[in-house]
């Protein structure tokens, strides 16, 4: 399935709010033109200090990995702080991970984890979207199987 990149009439608090959201669900649903719409060429990401830069790196090691996954990503407590073309975004994210083709089989192992969230956006010029410029994830508690992301 795909998803639009662009939806129409939204502010730019809620295109900003967008471009979290498509970044998730496109690891959600393994739709990487809509990963892609989500970050700058030049963006990194910190997971736990560990830090990938290039979107094509990003894709390679961190998207390609968890969208094989049975897993889903909600995002909540979402705090933008706009400043122009510019913005630092909060978030929290509770995500739900399990082994390809194991999501929906009772009692098999997951990795459940909540992290925050920060992000600095920019809006591109040459699309008019809102883009990822730099992701820090930082896990707050994980439960479950840590084996599942490897």
């Amino acid at each position: 399935m795909s998803f639009p990149i662009s939806l129409p009439f939204l502010s730019d608090r809620e295109a900003i709010k967008d471009t979290i959201y498509r970044c998730v669900l496109s690891v959600d649903t393994a739709d990487v033109e809509l990963f892609d719409s989500g970050l700058l060429p030049n963006a990194t990401l910190n997971f736990n200090n560990s830090e990938l830069s290039g979107k094509q790196t990003i894709r390679t090691v961190f998207f390609e990995k968890v969208c094989k996954l049975d897993c889903t990503h909600h995002v909540s407590n979402v705090r933008i702080n706009l400043l122009g073309n510019t913005a630092s975004v909060t978030a929290s994210v509770l995500s739900q991970h399990y082994r390809q083709g194991e999501g929906n089989i009772s009692n098999t192992p997951s990795l459940f984890d909540g992290t925050l969230n920060f992000f600095e956006v920019v809006k591109d010029d040459t699309d008019g979207l809102w883009k990822v410029k730099s992701w820090d994830v930082k896990i707050i508690w994980s439960e479950g199987d840590p084996t599942i992301l490897s």
